[in-house]
């Protein structure tokens, strides 16, 4: 059977690490999250998870700093991993013992068989944060642990991540201040290739014209000339 909440909580007491839960209506996404203003009320990292499947069948869980933009391709590119996707709803539950929404890297402690990767954004270990806030297998709740407690509560269950520098991938870091994340418009990024050159169609054309405008200037200087 899966470990609750209430007994994950309670291994995290035995374990002498310290944490602090807040219990909050269910959330299913990182808006939702900060609506309920847990980052003013949790202070540190909070994360989202992803939990995914790649083309040859394994599992991938990966946790990241909750504001990251990070395709799910781009990510498998920088794993050398086969194409990847989101695991279903069944996997999800058979896998970690989790639902959906309440997708957490504490949820590791479920997964004995060691058949999925982990997979860390390295900011979360860096020493930028003192704390890493997560669901505790339920989001009906949010805990926060400091990064040495989570540091020991991987030794416990003897996991080891992957730690993988997610900068150069995030999208997000892309956003002007204040503004809405975009990709750059189409003719600034064409303009940075080189400057644009006329077509070979348009610069006959330009040729013919002037060509023609000469010889009928000639025409009408020739013709002034003749005798009445």
């Amino acid at each position: 059977m899966p470990v609750t909440p209430a007994d994950f909580l309670a291994e995290l007491d035995a374990w002498g690490i310290a944490h602090e839960t807040i219990w909050h209506e269910p959330v299913f996404s990182v808006a939702e999250t900060k609506a309920l203003g847990l980052a003013e009320r949790l202070p540190g990292a909070h994360v989202k998870n992803l939990f995914l499947k790649d083309k040859a069948g394994a599992f991938w869980l990966v946790t990241m700093l909750e504001h990251r933009n990070v395709s799910v391709n781009a990510l498998a590119r920088a794993l050398a991993a086969p194409r990847m996707s989101f695991a279903s709803a069944e996997e999800l539950r058979a896998t970690l013992g989790v639902e959906p929404g309440a997708v957490t890297p504490f949820a590791l402690v479920n997964e004995t068989a060691r058949g999925v990767s982990f997979v860390l954004d390295s900011a979360l270990l860096d020493g930028r944060f003192a704390r890493i806030s997560a669901h505790p297998l339920t989001n009906r709740a949010t805990t926060a642990i400091s990064t040495e407690g989570f540091r020991a509560f991987l030794a416990r269950i003897g996991r080891v991540p992957r730690l993988v520098d997610l900068d150069s991938l995030d999208r997000g870091r892309l956003t002007p201040a204040g503004g809405c994340s975009r990709a750059p418009a189409p003719h600034v990024i064409e303009a940075r290739r080189g400057t644009p050159r006329p077509s070979t169609d348009g610069a006959r054309k330009a040729a013919w014209t002037s060509s023609s405008t000469r010889k009928a200037r000639r025409a009408r200087a020739m013709a002034a000339r003749r005798p009445m």
